[in-house]
């Protein structure tokens, strides 16, 4: 799972953080280390189901509380037992988060033409409404008009033109392979004839998707009603 996977990452920085912070005694590494356990609170506040979330948030709230006394507190020869203390706290939740099963998944859609919106709608909605197992975003792309010997005549991103219903997210903010999220849907298949040819080609070069099947494109089947393959995906 995506979430999961840079949850841990981010874990092992809070624990050099801390390491660091213990070992030199300085305030700087505490201070990193507390907005690293800012994020993470909200990591996992989005990444698991409501019903998941409080065991870690309370965890998360007290490494917060002890992390802001240390940054305080000015007797350093006091603070041993306050650093066990935040170690054996960040050991047991990196624990529960390497067995805890129910990070959701992260489904990006990544549609370039306004007008073809409705090919992919009833997947996402099916996705987006499905608060407790996924996590969906709408991520307009640009696509460009080729000329006969296929180079670039012209650049176009449609964002403004998706209905205001659809949360988009701006493609220049976004470093997909580091996202690598669960599930991508695209408009068109990896082929040679489609005039968005030359950003579907880097989307597999940029390995953004754990396996190939996992990107799914529709091609030129539109206005499907069902959410098939949204349930494939789940």
């Amino acid at each position: 799972m995506a979430i999961k996977k840079r949850v841990l990452m981010r874990l092992d920085v809070l624990e050099s953080h801390m390491h660091n912070a213990m070992k030199e005694k300085g305030r700087t590494a505490l201070r990193d280390a507390y907005n690293v356990l800012v994020e993470l609170r909200d990591m996992y506040k989005e990444g698991l189901p409501a019903s998941n979330y409080p065991v870690y948030g309370e965890i998360y709230d007290g490494l917060m509380v002890a992390v802001q006394q240390l940054i305080v507190d000015k007797d350093i020869d006091s603070q041993e037992d306050v650093y066990l203390l935040c170690d054996e706290l960040i050991q047991y939740i990196k624990k529960e988060t390497e067995q805890e099963k129910h990070f959701k998944k992260e489904i990006v859609f990544l549609p370039y033409q306004a007008a073809m919106w409705d090919s992919l709608e009833s997947v996402w909605k099916a996705a987006y409404e499905d608060k407790e197992h996924c996590n969906a975003y709408v991520m307009p792309i640009p696509y460009a008009d080729l000329t006969p010997d296929r180079n670039v005549a012209a650049w176009h991103c449609e964002r403004e033109k998706f209905p205001r219903y659809v949360p988009t997210i701006d493609w220049q903010n976004i470093d997909l392979k580091a996202w690598h999220p669960d599930v991508i849907f695209i408009h068109n298949q990896y082929d040679a004839t489609n005039q968005f040819n030359r950003n579907s080609i880097q989307l597999r070069k940029l390995g953004a998707c754990p396996k190939p099947l996992e990107t799914r494109g529709f091609g030129h089947a539109a206005n499907f009603e069902s959410d098939a393959l949204y349930k494939i995906s789940n």
